[in-house]
């Protein structure tokens, strides 16, 4: 939903699919705690050596990517309040999800309206999708199941979408986002 708004509101035209039905749509958004991660802006250095512990020797995420995440995390709050949400933090202090490290006061778990486990987070994209609906469409009980590449490239062209039984090639112009 949230890469939705963000793609509707550049002007693309989205896809968005969901392999639940109308009603129960929205997967972990929509059934999870409603928790979203926000970080101090001013302290994006010590989040990333947050994170680099927390990732220990896997190979994945890169620095970059960690990084990336990091410095739009710092605009979530922003962006919910400019389109009318009231994200507030959780706590005073971030206690801290892993008590092998160092809790990270620069990663600041928000919720809209302070409260959580009320899929409040969900309901409020899930309006903002609706009011782009000139843009976005949405398909529910309509699985992706095979993403589309160049097979030259291995560049990801669009998906498979499985739609009232049937397998449907969606041709992508300006990217794929998974969640």
């Amino acid at each position: 939903a949230a890469a939705a708004i963000a793609a509707a509101d550049e002007g693309a035209a989205v896809l968005l699919v969901d392999k639940a039905p109308k009603g129960h749509h929205g997967g972990n958004t929509r059934y999870c705690m409603q928790v979203m991660t926000a970080v101090d802006p001013a302290k994006q250095g010590e989040t990333l050596a947050y994170y680099q512990a927390l990732r220990g020797n896997k190979s994945t995420s890169s620095d970059e990517i960690l990084a990336a995440w990091i410095a739009e995390s710092a605009q979530n709050p922003e962006w919910l309040a400019a389109m009318g949400a009231n994200p507030q933090p959780l706590y005073d202090t971030y206690p801290g999800e892993y008590p092998e490290y160092a809790p990270n006061d620069a990663v600041v778990p928000m919720a809209l309206d302070g409260v959580t486990f009320d899929s409040g987070m969900w309901r409020f994209l899930a309006s903002q999708v609706e009011q782009r609906s000139d843009l976005v469409d949405a398909w529910h009980e309509a699985p992706a199941v095979k993403l589309l590449r160049d097979p030259q490239t291995g560049v990801v062209l669009g998906a498979t979408v499985l739609l009232d039984g049937a397998e449907v090639n969606v041709r992508a112009r300006n990217g794929v986002a998974l969640s």
